[in-house]
């Protein structure tokens, strides 16, 4: 359930690499190879006055293309043991600890990555000492909390102009609850799954937004097939997208909660982590041999490109594919 829950804040320096949907001559599979290369003259554990440490731009030839300036910083967070992965939206990053010990208190924390002063602006109830998927936008930092046995659970938001805390929805399994939901965001509009069984003990799975201006729950949609309930379903630039299999096919289905208009793309085999900014329509296919292939398709010229074959994790940024 927790496996995105993490060691140490930064631990490892992970390799972005960057596929415009509109550069059909790049080799792809050449461009995959290419490293960062990093050096550090002190570790982050060296660090004894918590001042953020700094290591050197990379000068190699193995450069990224297009960046400039890669600078990488470490602090030492509030925390005794673990932390949640962190989200970052601006100059703010936030995250929650965690530890092995269930009696430890969970607390959330706000680090402004320039200065580097750390604000606690939550800490767990009694009742919910589980926090996880702390995410933040400009106005709102949303996660979602229950207890240890994963029987009852919340989701809450923050907001970081008035202080206001709300709880957005609130579940459990004496309420037909079926699993415990996985929260994302686009800045200020949070999407989760939610799985729950009817009076007949049939499952069913919906995707739910929340609306501020209304305060209410928005149901998205109904989602036919769920292989696994704790996958992220992912929203980039307001356009919610996920898999399906409608009538015995495969089909990436994206739904733009602007103008609630749903697309879909049919797919040969299921498709996997699918996501689109509008731009762009990018997933996993696995193959017979369990190669990860990664597709992408235009969603301008309404064509399907392959682009490479050791994908583990990937996603959508402005027309970019990122893996």
């Amino acid at each position: 359930m927790f496996n995105r829950i993490y060691a140490i804040l930064i631990a490892c320096v992970c390799l972005f690499v960057f596929v415009s949907c509109h550069d059909g001559d790049v080799d792809y599979q050449k461009e995959a190879e290419n490293n960062v290369q990093y050096d550090s003259s002190e570790s982050p554990s060296e660090s004894k006055d918590n001042k953020p440490k700094e290591i050197p731009s990379d000068t190699t030839d193995n450069k990224p293309k297009d960046i400039p300036d890669i600078r990488i910083r470490y602090f030492n967070p509030p925390i005794s043991q673990f932390m949640t992965w962190p989200d970052i939206y601006g100059t703010k990053a936030v995250f929650a600890n965690y530890a092995a010990e269930n009696s430890e208190v969970r607390n959330i924390y706000m680090v402004d990555i320039e200065t580097f002063e750390i604000e606690k602006i939550y800490t767990a109830k009694e009742d919910s000492p589980i926090i996880d998927d702390v995410r933040i936008g400009s106005e709102w930092i949303f996660w979602i909390e229950g207890d240890i046995s994963l029987t009852t659970w919340r989701i809450m938001a923050y907001n970081l102009l008035n202080k206001e805390l709300k709880t957005l929805r609130e579940s459990s399994i004496e309420q037909g609850a079926t699993l415990f939901p996985r929260v994302e965001n686009d800045d200020n509009t949070v999407v989760w799954l939610e799985g729950v069984e009817d009076e007949n003990n049939n499952l069913h799975h919906y995707i739910y937004t929340y609306d501020f201006n209304e305060g209410r729950i928005v149901q998205v949609a109904e989602v036919n097939y769920v292989d696994n309930p704790y996958e992220i379903t992912r929203i980039r630039n307001n356009i919610i997208t996920f898999p399906d299999l409608i009538d015995g096919h495969w089909v990436i289905r994206m739904i733009d909660l602007s103008t609630n208009q749903e697309m879909r793309i049919d797919c040969s085999t299921q498709p996997l982590m699918p996501s689109s900014d509008g731009n762009i329509v990018a997933w996993v296919e696995r193959d017979s041999q369990y190669r990860q292939n990664l597709y992408i398709y235009d969603l301008e010229t309404n064509k399907k490109k392959f682009v490479d074959s050791r994908i583990f994790l990937m996603d959508v940024h402005e027309g970019n594919v990122l893996y």
